[in-house]
């Protein structure tokens, strides 16, 4: 697996192929009778299904929907990114979703970013912040917060760790820049939090030890710790009971499907 945001578990091909595969079960078809066809007999069996729906809206590739979200952001399309990632949510499976769309789409946007992140919040930051505020998580879905080092001003690794959670089916509670430790750990008693998030990036000279050791005492009994993101390794020593996930596919795996009400 590659570092956070680069590169998933899946190709293209394996995503899309699977994506018909889930669309079509749940429409009734037997999985042993679909696993049988190709790629191209599973596009024309789902075209050719009765849903009307689906006719109005064909699918689109995960290419496609990569590409045209990674448009939607840049031109600060919040109502298109909505529905693409929609769409993806509908049609890939969270860990799916995660490998073909969100981990290369945080690579790109974090090269797009390579030498601004210190120049204060981006309008992009925005719209993937108010992207992760409109995600709707069933009704007693689990809470879990996402935040970031008080001092990191590079808001990536925290949005799409928020992005991830959200796709998985937790509730998300995002905290942008500047929020300290204690207020993060009080925040998850009073919603109560079944995890948090600590987002790190690459931020050269940052040290979040402080922060964690915070966090990881002052969090719910029953809330857990997670450092993500592709500076997290750097911490094991600090928070010992923490589980770690260095890339966004580890993290939704760390994560889990969440139990509505547990």
């Amino acid at each position: 697996m590659g570092a956070f945001g680069e590169g998933g578990g899946f190709t293209d091909a394996d995503v899309t192929r699977l994506s018909l595969v889930k669309r079509l079960v749940d429409r009734g078809r037997s999985l042993e009778e679909v696993l049988e066809l190709s790629t191209s007999a599973l596009a024309a069996a789902l075209a050719s299904s009765a849903d009307r729906e689906d006719r109005r809206a064909p699918m689109l590739s995960v290419a496609q929907i990569r590409q045209q979200l990674f448009r939607a952001v840049l031109r600060l399309d919040l109502p298109r990114a909505e529905r693409l990632l929609s769409c993806a949510t509908e049609a890939l499976e969270p860990e799916w979703l995660v490998d073909g769309v969100l981990e290369p789409l945080w690579h790109r946007l974090e090269a797009g970013w390579a030498g601004r992140a210190r120049r204060g919040p981006s309008l992009e930051a925005s719209l993937l912040d108010a992207l992760v505020r409109t995600r709707d998580a069933a009704k007693g879905a689990p809470r879990v917060l996402v935040g970031l080092p008080a001092a990191e001003r590079d808001e990536l690794a925290a949005l799409f760790a928020a992005l991830t959670a959200a796709v998985a089916g937790w509730r998300v509670h995002y905290f942008g820049p500047g929020v300290p430790a204690s207020e993060l750990a009080l925040a998850a008693k009073r919603v109560r939090a079944k995890a948090m998030v600590m987002a790190i990036g690459r931020a050269v000279g940052l040290d979040a030890s402080v922060e964690l050791r915070v966090l990881d005492a002052n969090l719910p009994e029953r809330a857990r710790l997670i450092v993500a993101g592709p500076a997290a390794a750097r911490y094991r020593h600090v928070a010992e009971s923490a589980d770690f996930a260095k890339t966004l596919r580890e993290l939704c795996d760390t994560l889990g499907r969440p139990v509505s009400g547990q």
